[in-house]
This record gives structure tokens, sequence and C-alpha cells, in this order.
């Protein structure tokens, strides 16, 4: 689901909550955590100020994954919110509107559907400008060598088309959604989908980017969700949002709005895992995909075919391998002679001086998290504490050491002591930030307690900094030590 900020009344994505007592079915009985929270995703009123909705996208693709499980009670609430608006306006407990008010507009590929009357009305020049975005969009997925998304029959009234509702999801925070009304439990791993846009995108509801800005990457990140159920409904959350942010970059990229999600990512704060799902971070975590995308150029269409590969690999269509997200991405990157475990460090490594490492990394929202600890040497402060820390899996930290203004000679060395736990496949990186603006980097083995290279250490350095990464997938809370010690040859 395409976000915007809690600041500006819209959605910001939720892990799924446990069921308390206010989540009471009728007899006392907990209601099912994938139901409340699909509710809380479509029922949420507009509102003046800071509480976030939950992603719909992910709330109603949780509820479909939980349907088999759900109480016949349950079952029927859950088959109200993944119900079409056409198929909703006859029951009394939701919104939504009949066959007969609405108007289809129908291209190639997608049907547009909306009402001229009620808070849900849509004029004919946006529906049009809807329609018109959502084919392009299809045509550049499908020109880039993704499948189109799987055909749900004549469900929407034309055969195999993909549904587009236009509706006044913005009274609720929503610039839109994608889901699956097809049922089936795990045995059915991929899904058609039909997709819901607000009807207008007035500014007063998203004050940010223009109303046909917010359309084109609403419709770009959306219509990438209905592709991923194509390939595997049952997926990892984290990748398939992280996966539908980027697609937003390679279709427009000039609208930039998922730059506001790259702090919660590890962008800013690189000690959550890369799968990490809540916070927000799946959105930020585009930025890995888009690291990949300009470390390998080859292109299928205008977007970079890495992503495709990698869809590949996660499918679950016959004959697909199934791959998990983190499987599926040491696949890909096998595929072109890289190791995980390389990669990863040199991305987290990057993360520490995007202006040179991305292609828009000197925009304000790439710049790096603070290290999380920092000291500066000098003649008198000659060594750093014994920095120990405990860093996830698929994830990083960083320490700074500062030379001192009074290190005038070049006879200084700053030598390191690093101990890396070889269970966490550990993946350090030194980094020297000179005050010329030129960086350069040394790896540093787990069987090396120091690294080959000397380290200069005066005042032509900013800064030295060592990253550590622990590339493992499951591992947490693995133990790195630094320590620095400066020494005048």
């Amino acid at each position: 689901m395409r976000l915007g900020p809690v600041s500006l009344l819209v959605a910001l994505a939720l892990a799924l909550p446990t069921a308390g007592p206010a989540s009471a079915a009728p007899g006392g009985a907990p209601r099912d955590p994938a139901l409340v929270q699909a509710e809380a995703a479509l029922t949420s009123p507009a509102a003046s100020g800071t509480t976030p909705a939950p992603d719909a996208t992910t709330a109603l693709l949780e509820l479909g994954r939980a349907y088999p499980r759900l109480s016949p009670a349950e079952q029927r609430a859950a088959d109200r919110l993944l119900a079409r608006p056409t198929d909703k306006a006859n029951d009394p407990e939701d919104d939504g509107y009949t066959v007969d008010e609405e108007t289809p507009l129908c291209g190639a590929t997608v049907c547009v559907h909306y009402v001229a009357t009620t808070s849900d009305a849509a004029s004919p020049a946006y529906a049009q400008q809807a329609l018109d975005l959502a084919e392009q969009v299809n045509d550049t997925y499908t020109a880039a060598g993704y499948d189109r998304p799987a055909g749900d029959g004549a469900l929407g009234g034309e055969q195999d088309k993909v549904d587009l509702y236009l509706a006044d999801v913005g009274s609720k925070r929503l610039y839109g959604y994608c889901t699956s009304d097809q049922p089936g439990g795990f045995s059915v791993r991929t899904r058609w989908a039909y997709c819901v846009v607000d009807n207008d995108m007035a500014a007063r509801q998203f004050p940010q980017h223009s109303p046909l800005e917010n359309l084109q990457v609403t419709l770009a990140h959306e219509y990438f969700h209905a592709v991923q159920f194509g390939y595997d409904y049952w997926e990892d959350l984290w990748v398939m949002e992280a996966t539908a942010t980027w697609a937003e970059e390679q279709v427009f990229d000039d609208v930039d709005d998922n730059r506001q999600y790259l702090r919660s990512g590890q962008v800013g704060r690189p000690e959550l895992p890369l799968d990490h799902f809540g916070q927000s971070a799946q959105y930020g975590n585009w930025a890995f995909f888009q690291f990949l995308s300009e470390r390998w150029s080859g292109t299928t269409g205008t977007m970079p075919t890495i992503v495709l590969d990698l869809w590949e690999r996660l499918g679950a269509r016959p004959g697909d391998p199934d791959a998990s997200s983190v499987a599926g991405i040491r696949h890909v990157l096998a595929d072109r002679g890289r190791g995980f475990r390389s990669v990863y460090g040199r991305f987290v490594g990057a993360l520490r001086y995007p202006e040179q490492r991305f292609s828009e990394g000197d925009a304000a929202d790439y710049r790096p998290a603070r290290p999380v600890r920092s000291r500066t040497l000098s003649r008198e402060r000659r060594t750093t504490p014994r920095w120990t820390r405990r860093v996830d899996h698929l994830a990083s930290q960083t320490v700074r050491i500062r030379p001192d203004r009074s290190l005038r000679s070049h006879h200084f060395t700053l030598r390191l002591r690093l101990e890396q736990p070889r269970d966490a496949k550990p993946m350090a990186r030194v980094l020297i930030h000179r005050r010329n603006g030129a960086v350069s980097s040394t790896i540093v083995r787990p069987r090396v307690t120091r690294p080959k290279a000397r380290i200069p250490f005066n005042r032509s350095v900013k800064y030295v900094e060592v990253v550590m990464a622990n590339t493992s997938s499951a591992l947490d809370n693995r133990p790195f030590l630094v320590r620095g010690r400066l020494v005048h040859d």
C-alpha cells in the first residue's frame, strides 16, 4: 500500500496487534487479530492528528491468509471487508455502490469503476486519467517482463480485466489499496487482485504533491501488489512492500514520494533487520533494491532486471522455485557471481556516504544515521573504549573515530582491534572519510584482528568509521568488538 506521512493524515504501516479486551467477540471470545487489524484499516475515520491507521493492503492480505482459521461469524465479517465496493452496497454495515449506479470505463487490460453521485463520486475526466495511468503502469510492468495480474474471470464485468474502483478512501486516510476476494487457503498460492483508489486525490486530504502525482505513485505501488499476488500471495510481507515502493521510483521517478520512508528503513535505522516488518521499515528498505538496481544496470524494457529475476525466484506458480525472500535474493546475486555477504556489506557501507553511491543520494532523506558510538583521539587521549555492539541479523551498526585537529603530523596511524562473531557471517568495513570528500574502504576479515592497511590519521582525515554487519538470516544479538589506538610512527 502506498502511504504518506502521519502529519498529513494518511496511513503508516503497523505490525499486526494482538487481540486485546476491546477486540473480544460477543460472548467474550477473543477476535482474530487479523480481523481486528483489517477492520481498523478500513473503518478508521479521518482524524486531526497523529494516530496512524493500519496499512490496508497488508491488513487485508493478512486477513485473506487468516481466513481458513476464522470462525463462521468472523468469516462473515471478513467477507464484508474483502468485498468489492459493488458488492457492499446492500450490506447496511458497509459503504459501497451498486452495479447499476457505477459506470465502468475499460481499456485493454484495466476497467475503472466509478459513480457520479454520493461521497464516492468521481468525475469522468478523473476516471479516464486513472484508466490511462493504470494502463501505462501495466504496460511498463509487462514490457519489463512481469506477468500481468492474474485474471478474475468476469467478476468485474469484463473477462479477466483488472478492476480498479474509485471511492472516497481518502476519508479513511488511505490513498488506495489492492486485495483479493479469491477464496482458498495456503494451497491457493497465486491469486487475482482488485484495487481501490481514492476518487479525487483532493488536496484537502492529500496536501503533499499534486493530485496527479499522488495518483501516479499510488497506481505504480498498488498495481505492483496486484502483479505480486500472481507470483506468490503468501510471500514475505517486507519484500512485497519494499519492492512495490521501489517500483514507484522506476515508473514515476520524478515524484520521489518514496523518499519520505528512507528514514524508517536502514538508511535511518540500520540496526533494524532488512527483513523487519513494522515501524514503516518495509517501505524504507526499497533503498536496498535501488542499490541492487544501480549496481547491476541491466534492464528489461525500462526497468532493472534484477528485481524481476527476484520475483521469478519467489514465485509459487507451477514449476517456480518458491524461494523465501532472503533466499531468493541470495540466488539472484549468486547468478551474478556475487555473494550476499559481500553485497550486503557494500550496501550498508554505501549508506554511510550515499551521495557517492546512489544516483539520488545527495537528497536530504538519504543522510546517514548517527553512529552508535563516537570518540575523538588526540595526543592526550590515544585509545577508544572497548566498544562491544550487539548486532541483529541482516543489520549493521557503525562507530566513528575522529582525529583531533592538533594531529598535524603525517606520522600518526590508527590501529584497530576488531573481533567478529563467525556464526553471524560478519562483514566489517573500515571507511576513511577525508576532508576533501573522498572516501576509501577496507574490508576487515573475521580471521584478522587488525586491518592490513595502515590507516593515516591526521588532519587530512575527517573521520574513520567501522561498519559492522551481521549478514546471517536469523542470528540476532551477535557481539562485535571494536577498539582503536593512535600510534605515532
